[in-house]
């Protein structure tokens, strides 16, 4: 019986079919936000991963996977992610801004495969950590003075990981 069923809730969002002039500029802001920050993202994983990880590979050998998790993964993931962003957002104007919030929401959901990746990089990071301390530790200072090298060349370089803030940054998890 249709009296049996609840009213449908209003909501303070306005919905997609009806987005107001006064939306628009918002909705368009957090798009580009979104751009913006993964593009970061990336810099900073592909900086972790170029910069840091494969020159350290000679002394960490087999701990790698355990200092460094699926970052490799995580890297391709959010360039194929960011390449959709990107073209998702390449042309916005009031006219197409609904379908770009669908291209961008379509663009997220073909990552959900690849979410365990991050829980896997994400769980590990204190582990890597207090790894990377003992064989920081072990090494009489050799990789020390390697990770202080490499964190110099980045900052040199004009911090291509500034997001990242160095080497062992838990922001990057």
């Amino acid at each position: 019986d249709e009296r049996d069923q609840p009213e449908p809730q209003s909501s303070s969002a306005p919905a997609l079919e009806t987005l107001t002039k006064d939306a628009a500029p918002k909705v368009d802001a957090a798009l580009r936000e979104i751009l913006e920050t993964e593009r970061a993202y990336c810099i900073a994983l592909r900086t972790l991963v170029d910069r840091y990880m494969r020159p350290l590979q000679p002394l960490l050998g087999d701990d790698v996977p355990v200092i460094f998790g699926k970052c490799e993964i995580i890297l391709g993931v959010n360039e194929a992610l960011l390449q959709q962003l990107q073209g998702a957002l390449a042309t916005t104007s009031d006219a197409c801004l609904l379908e770009s919030v669908a291209a961008v929401a379509r663009a997220f959901l073909t990552i959900v495969p690849f979410l365990r990746s991050y829980a896997i990089y994400c769980s590990g990071y204190f582990a890597a950590l207090e790894r990377l301390t003992k064989l920081t530790a072990d090494q009489g200072g050799t990789l020390a003075t390697t990770i202080r090298r490499l964190e110099a060349e980045v900052a040199e370089d004009g911090g291509a990981a500034g997001a990242a803030g160095g080497f062992a940054d838990p922001r990057l998890a």
